[in-house]
């Protein structure tokens, strides 16, 4: 879901990533494991759970999101599966909407589930080791599905993983596409 800094784009220099800098050790320690949303914010209130309340608390309203943990895998270069820069994986959870297309919103009939979709996308730490460098090939083909994140930084001291996308959300109200911050805390050092 909900979701890179501000370097997301494929012509970044990944010559000088954390590797390269000595730095390997310690991006390891801190960052490889399992990440759980600790909140979910959009930048206005939508009722995307249809329960007659509008919010900006994602964790609310796209039932069970508290529930899609980021995965991190930190490579070293041998270990790398692919002949990219861009070495370490991310296993990024997407709340995806299923609800019956020819039932109204108002009728009785009418729900909407979210389940949960992961993408796997490559990245590298970037010099400053506080956001992500995502590779724009491992972008989903299913961007409505699937957004690539806008970006991905690491705060609180790399305590915080922040995801910051955009969204397309049906709600009470219609489609409305949102801008989507949520922010990951560590529970596992293991993947």
């Amino acid at each position: 879901m909900l979701v890179f800094g501000a370097m997301v784009s494929g012509g970044c220099d990944v010559q000088n990533s954390q590797q390269d800098s000595g730095d390997f050790e310690q991006i390891y320690s801190e960052l490889k494991g399992i990440w759980q949303p600790v909140s979910s914010q959009s930048e206005r209130p939508v009722d995307a759970n249809f329960d007659g309340v509008s919010s900006t608390n994602m964790l609310d309203e796209l039932t069970n999101s508290q529930n899609y943990t980021l995965s991190v895998r930190i490579l070293k270069k041998e270990e790398s599966l692919t002949e990219t820069d861009y070495r370490h994986v991310l296993a990024m959870p997407y709340s995806v909407q299923v609800f019956p297309v020819e039932a109204s919103p108002k009728s009785a009939d009418f729900y909407i589930n979210y389940i949960m979709n992961v993408v796997t996308l490559q990245f590298e730490v970037n010099q400053a080791q506080d956001a992500f460098i995502l590779n724009p090939k491992s972008a989903s083909e299913d961007q409505e599905k699937h957004p690539f994140p806008e970006s991905i930084t690491l705060t609180n001291n790399r305590l915080t993983i922040e995801v910051t996308m955009q969204k397309e959300l049906y709600t009470a109200s219609g489609w409305h596409t949102v801008t989507i911050k949520t922010r990951y805390s560590r529970i596992s050092e293991t993947t």
